[in-house]
């Protein structure tokens, strides 16, 4: 099927609410739940089956948790079955070998892993619960071990600023194909960090730096939440110098945010004219008849 030029390249799926964890950026404010209508097997998919009547997008599973679904690997296979790449973003503390192979065989290509501190103390204090980090790098250990490919994503605020540069670090060490780093945005239960944003100062430093690493680093690095990453870029680069490693997750035309339950949030980027678009979609198949204009959560 061919399919027109400025299509949807990447679709970020909240499958689900329920986290084991209780992160404190946490867009969603998850916990354990359970939530009540959240999709079913069914609707999601023909979600799937709606998607790729359109377009062939990147499919990010995420939450919450992807893993707390019973059926998520049968939401994988289906997609995998449709042609489409998918990935997963996970807290990495469900993972085991066992876990790892489900992945595999589903047709999962690869999986984020969330590290936003250098070490146990700092990163379990962003997620919450005590064990978080060695429950992550368990996890990390298991891919390695079956042959799965991840990457470490990254929210900076200030209380992790200062350790960004040992996170990238250890993403180096471990064997990382990628680090992502995320701008905090202050919604959910980010909305009581809104004092630890980092500053103007600050988000030019640390992109700049992250920037200039991208020239030379062995692994792909990508910058989220941050569009003025591109600004950087352009002013900054040389002629011919190109990023080390290209970003593996990234799309030139855009993406869509989609909640497990109520509405399509996005960004498209229409690189040819430099600017973007922000793009608010309900479903209404998904809503309630009362239900209120969509926003952030």
């Amino acid at each position: 099927m061919q399919y027109p030029e400025n299509i949807v390249r990447m679709i970020v799926w909240e499958v689900t609410r329920s986290c084991n964890l209780n992160c404190v950026h946490c867009r969603a404010a998850s916990h354990l739940g359970p939530y009540p209508g959240e999709l079913s097997t069914e609707k999601c998919l023909r979600l799937i089956d709606d998607i790729t009547s359109v377009s062939q997008p990147v499919i990010i599973l995420t939450g919450g948790e992807p893993l707390l679904r019973p059926d998520i690997f049968e939401i994988a296979a289906y997609g995998t079955r449709k042609g489409l790449r998918m990935v997963m973003a996970t807290n990495g503390t469900l993972v085991d070998k066992a876990i790892v192979r489900k992945m595999i065989e589903s047709g999962i290509r690869r999986v984020s892993i969330s590290i936003d501190g250098k070490d146990a103390q700092s990163h379990d204090v962003f997620r919450g619960e005590a064990g978080a980090f060695d429950g992550a790098m368990r996890g990390i250990e298991a891919m390695k071990s079956v042959g799965m490919e991840f990457q470490i994503n990254t929210t900076i605020t200030t209380a992790n600023l200062h350790q960004i540069k040992d996170i990238h670090d250890l993403a180096l060490k471990i064997g990382a194909a990628a680090h992502h780093i995320f701008l905090l945005v202050p919604t959910g239960r980010g909305k009581d960090l809104a004092e630890q944003a980092i500053t103007a100062a600050d988000y030019e430093e640390t992109l700049l730096w992250f920037y200039q690493e991208s020239l030379t680093c062995e692994i792909q690095l990508k910058a989220t939440c941050a569009p003025h990453y591109f600004r950087i870029m352009h002013q900054n680069k040389t002629k011919g110098a190109q990023p080390a490693k290209k970003a593996g997750w990234n799309s030139e035309n855009g993406f869509v945010w989609k909640s497990s339950k109520r509405f399509l949030t996005g960004i498209l980027s229409l690189a040819s004219r430099r600017f973007f678009v922000a793009i608010f979609c309900m479903i209404e198949s998904f809503l309630p008849p009362s239900a209120a204009a969509p926003g952030n959560r």
